[in-house]
Formats: C-alpha cells, sequence, structure tokens
C-alpha cells in the first residue's frame, strides 16, 4: 500500500512539474513595466508561490542551480519531454 501511495503521489508531482515550469517562462516574458499587466503577473506569482508550497509539502525542493550533474543520492532525475 505505501509503495502504491509513494507511485501516486510522485505521478502527480511529475504532472505538476510541467505547469510550474509554464508558470515560470510566463514571468520571464512578461512586461512586468507594463502597469497594464501588473494584475497579471501579481497573479501568475501567486500561483506559482502556491503551486512551489504544493510541492514542497511533498517533499519537492527546487534546485536553482543548472547544468549540475545528477547525484542519485541527492537527485531524481525527471526528463521533461
Amino acid at each position: 500500500m505505501e509503495k502504491a501511495h509513494k507511485f501516486a503521489l510522485e505521478k502527480f508531482v511529475n504532472e505538476l512539474l510541467p505547469v510550474i515550469d509554464s508558470l515560470d517562462r510566463a514571468l520571464e516574458v512578461a512586461d512586468k513595466a507594463n502597469p497594464d499587466m501588473a494584475s497579471m503577473v501579481e497573479g501568475i506569482e501567486l500561483t506559482l508561490k502556491s503551486m512551489l508550497d504544493v510541492v514542497h509539502k511533498f517533499g519537492v525542493e527546487v534546485i536553482a542551480e543548472t547544468n549540475v550533474p545528477l547525484d542519485p543520492n541527492v537527485h531524481q532525475g525527471y526528463r521533461d519531454g
């Protein structure tokens, strides 16, 4: 039963990761200098924070570094696409 729960949780989190990436990309390209976009940018930021809080509750941590070699003692591989 515990393995089934862990598998379901892992599958759920893996489905959320592309959504989190999309929100992050939306913030990267958003015109933050445009006052007409301020509400939208704030909404995306709040949604992203909420999503990150949810996955954090389930033990998923954001790794800020890029191009870091996979360490199986620390990381769990995830292939996007």
